[in-house]
């Protein structure tokens, strides 16, 4: 039994360290996802599919090849 108070007592210690000094704390904020802000959506959209004009010709081209097929 000494063995699980002895944990639980440093548990307890553990949780009562101040959190500039508890590492564990300072892990969570340093790779806290950062928020989205609009402009960063909106580049992210472009990088990976183009404009609005080049995702609605790339829909109308897909949409023929699938008219063609049918």
């Amino acid at each position: 039994m000494s063995n699980d108070d002895d944990r639980l007592h440093a548990i307890i210690a553990e949780s009562m360290r101040n959190a500039r000094t508890n590492e564990a704390l300072q892990a969570d904020v340093q790779y806290r996802p950062s928020e989205w802000t609009p402009e960063m959506e909106a580049a992210l959209v472009q990088k990976l599919h183009g404009s609005e004009a080049e995702r609605i010709d790339k829909l109308i081209a897909e949409q023929n090849e699938w008219a063609r097929r049918s």
